[in-house]
């Protein structure tokens, strides 16, 4: 199985060294949005990544910030969007990266929401398939990661809070480049993460593994909230899941996080008698 954690571009020997102690195989970067790509990966880190990766057999993921609006009212904020991610897919190419992770922005539920949600949807899919074709030129996948239900006085309402965003925007993009990265705790606060990886399987290329007990996004470690990890673990069996596993709990070290997983892996294995 393929292991990450999630780290900030700073301090990034540091980071380096901590994943070929404990044998990961990927490094996500969080990028901020207003540091140009130019300062954040110069020449100098960029060789150092490259470098890094040879000897190591590491991977790179990009996570892009949640306020990046594809699908936005407003045409100057989109194309602000694309570019930032255009941008971002070309020093991916640079280095090893395996995957873009973004996530669908917000929208203004008002007047009609069903509406509302359809049109931000489609200007999403239309406003991202520039995007898709460069990535598929570097072999690069842009997975979208799904977000949680605001609370119901909020003015916006997420993107991706629920299945049927994901289900309508794959209806109207036919891309191999369009992937999905699933969080757990972002699941197990809406529809439950073992219904996500169940009517997602086919597009899943990545999972944040976080918990929470069901009423706040707290990126506890697996096992110390509400999700169903037997059933959630057993789904992605069923479903020969391959992708990647990506710690995301800042409250602990990502390799105690991994081994509380793959604990968790052992409990699913002795539940439902599959392979792990």
């Amino acid at each position: 199985m393929l292991y990450g954690f999630t780290v900030t571009p700073g301090r990034m020997e540091e980071h380096l060294d901590y994943a070929a102690a404990y044998n990961f195989r990927l490094v996500e970067l969080s990028l901020p949005a207003i540091i140009p790509f130019e300062l954040m990966l110069h020449d100098a880190k960029i060789r150092l990544l490259r470098r890094f990766a040879d000897e190591n057999l590491l991977a790179y993921a990009f996570n892009i910030p949640f306020t990046l609006n594809l699908g936005d009212l407003f045409p100057e904020v989109r194309e602000r969007a694309l570019e930032y991610l255009m941008n971002c897919i070309n020093f991916a190419s640079k280095i090893s990266v395996k995957h873009i992770n973004l996530h669908f922005g917000k929208f203004k539920w008002f007047p009609f929401e069903d509406i509302m949600r359809r049109r931000t949807l489609d200007r999403f899919a239309e406003n991202i398939k520039p995007a898709l074709d460069l990535a598929g030129k570097f072999n690069i996948k842009i997975t979208l990661e799904n977000l949680y239900p605001v609370r119901l006085h909020n003015e916006y309402y997420y993107l991706g809070d629920n299945c049927f965003d994901f289900e309508y925007l794959f209806s109207k993009i036919e891309s191999p480049v369009l992937k999905v990265c699933l969080n757990t705790g972002h699941a197990n606060l809406a529809e439950g993460a073992e219904l996500y990886a169940e009517k997602l399987a086919d597009k899943l290329e990545c999972i944040h593994l976080c918990d929470n007990r069901g009423d706040d996004d707290d990126h506890l470690l697996p096992g110390e909230g509400s999700v169903n990890w037997s059933n959630f673990i057993d789904v992605l069996n069923r479903n020969n899941f391959r992708g990647s596993f990506v710690a995301e709990c800042p409250d602990a070290e990502p390799h105690e996080v991994i081994k509380k997983f793959e604990w968790l892996q052992v409990e699913s294995k002795l539940k439902y008698n599959t392979v792990v």
